[in-house]
């Protein structure tokens, strides 16, 4: 199945499953032409993800995104696969979106490939630990877990929260400085997730990422490119 897909099933799934508070009332997802319009309430994640991989989008399918936004009063934002904007540009430029970010999707296939995690030759860390939640604000919708690596005084000086979605890895946050402290927590989280049955794993970046190279020299591969539009506001 195309990444897109896969990540808009599995945030479509965590919003589908949460219990209705009021903090988490805006909270939901709604089918679009192969993906999801999905919010996450208290994680900023509001977005239309996989739109337009079963066929062409449509013009209520772009209605369809906008009052769901509108119902909660978010801007409308997708993220589409470059050959769907290529073959649909003219309806969705139409209907207002203007680019935001350029996206890519990198894959590692083969995460039995992995190097074995090892901390980086960096004074005052301390060794990487599995602590079990993709942050306070997600903790309550979904079984991602943080990967850490911590200085002696406590604060993050690497990290990356990955779920796991049948045999996929998905990272869904990953930081540090390029290089030794950012590999070993990313490894240590996707040997974590390869315990869960993951088998392959997806990462996505900014093309401005400054981890990306650090990405490739573990063995990830672009896989697929994204554009995030939204509707500017008026007025």
């Amino acid at each position: 199945m195309r990444p897109d897909r896969i990540e808009a099933a599995f945030w479509a799934g965590i919003a589908r499953n949460v219990a209705t508070t009021a903090e988490t009332k805006d909270t939901g997802a709604v089918p679009v032409a192969g993906g999801y319009a999905v919010a996450v309430q208290g994680s900023g994640l509001a977005v239309a993800l996989g739109i337009g991989t079963r066929r062409a989008l449509r013009p209520d399918d772009l209605q369809t995104i906008a009052a769901f936004f509108e119902q909660r009063g978010l801007a409308a934002r997708i993220e589409v696969a470059v050959d769907v904007y290529e073959r649909d540009r003219e309806l969705v430029t139409a209907a207002g979106y203007r680019l935001e970010q350029r996206l890519t999707v990198y894959a590692c296939e083969a995460l039995g490939s992995l190097p074995a995690p090892a901390l980086p030759p960096v004074a005052g860390l301390k060794r990487a630990v599995w602590i079990g939640a993709f942050g306070a604000s997600l903790e309550a919708h979904a079984a991602a877990a943080l990967t850490a690596i911590r200085g002696e005084n406590g604060e993050l000086a690497a990290g990356a929260a990955i779920a796991v979605s049948g045999d996929v890895a998905l990272v869904l946050f990953w930081c540090g400085p390029p290089g030794g402290a950012a590999a070993a927590a990313l490894v240590t989280g996707l040997v974590a997730a390869q315990s869960r049955g993951a088998v392959r794993a997806f990462l996505k970046v900014t093309d401005e990422d400054p981890l990306i190279e650090t990405a490739r020299t573990m063995g990830f591969t672009p896989v697929e490119r994204r554009l995030r539009l939204a509707v500017p506001p008026t007025g």
